[in-house]
């Protein structure tokens, strides 16, 4: 009779970290996109706001008291507010601000592909080469993603040239990066490359009625991991002013006023972290800088 000879793994250990004082939160809250989307999704659903994808505009009519947006159909509807979260090439921006403020190509690439959580990932972890970068991050029980930023043009490239170039950016490596090349970079792994872009707009953030959030006016670049954070925090802070008040100005400025340093902070720290590892700012205290933003990021909103 035969017997299972399959290489039993050990469970993931527990996240380590500093948790917020006076609080029983995890010092990490990783997971996947997927994961957030069907979070935010159901939630939505729940409070009973319509959800419509693959929907645009083409103007925006903004007046004293509400948006007039119409459609590429011709088509209008009239609301109270708009809220531009719509990223980092966002079309709302040239309704608040100067047209030509856009994000800006810090000269840096990122390549990110899922693999198994493995025992050793129980925080985020940085293994530095001769020309990047490379990193694990825990999002699940089972789950973490692997990530690689080097200086690179920027340029789309196909999955097959991702992996072949990835291949060849991870030949230095030993250790946990070394594994990522020799067993999960297969032919089925599906990576994502993404040129990391920076932008802290100018305050206001309002125009009238019209109002922007998350990359429209900070786009962050990954190296503190606070882009979909802070975009969240956003949402949160303009959910209040709005329930506080009935005018728009007080609203919008108020929610300025509570996200602008905070924001600014962490694009000008993520940057700052970009610049260093690609060898322009050599006397940067990385560490020092990270635990600041991270004290900071523990204060209330």
């Amino acid at each position: 009779m035969g017997r299972d000879v399959r290489r039993r793994r050990k469970p993931p250990a527990p996240l380590r970290g500093t948790p917020i004082e006076g609080s029983d939160l995890p010092p990490l809250n990783g997971l996947t996109r997927p994961k957030l989307h069907e979070i935010l999704t159901e939630r939505t659903q729940e409070v009973g706001a319509e959800i419509r994808y693959k929907s645009t505009f083409s103007e925006l009519q903004p007046d004293a008291d509400g948006v007039t947006v119409v459609y590429p159909d011709g088509t209008t509807e009239r609301f109270d507010y708009v809220v531009g979260a719509d990223g980092v090439y966002s079309q709302v921006r040239s309704y608040v601000l100067d047209q030509t403020l856009a994000p800006r190509y810090i000269g840096q690439s990122a390549y990110r592909l899922n693999m198994p959580r493995l025992p050793e990932i129980d925080r985020i972890i940085l293994q530095k080469g001769p020309k990047g970068m490379a990193g694990f991050v825990p999002i699940g029980p089972e789950l973490a993603y692997f990530f690689y930023n080097t200086d690179m043009p920027k340029q789309e490239r196909s999955q097959v040239e991702c992996r072949e170039q990835l291949r060849e950016h991870l030949a230095p490596f030993g250790g946990l990066t070394g594994r990522v090349r020799d067993e999960f970079l297969t032919e089925d792994t599906e990576i994502v490359l993404r040129p990391e872009e920076s932008l802290i707009s100018p305050a206001p953030w309002h125009r009238g009625r019209i109002v922007l959030m998350g990359d429209a006016v900070h786009a962050i670049t990954p190296h503190l991991g606070q882009g979909a954070a802070q975009a969240i925090e956003d949402g949160v802070v303009l959910g209040e002013v709005l329930a506080k008040y009935d005018d728009a100005e007080q609203a919008f400025a108020e929610f300025t006023e509570r996200r602008y340093e905070r924001c600014k902070l962490i694009v000008e720290t993520s940057l700052a972290i970009g610049e260093w590892e690609m060898g322009r700012l050599p006397d940067f205290d990385n560490i020092a800088a990270t635990n600041h933003v991270l004290e900071v990021m523990a204060q209330p909103l």
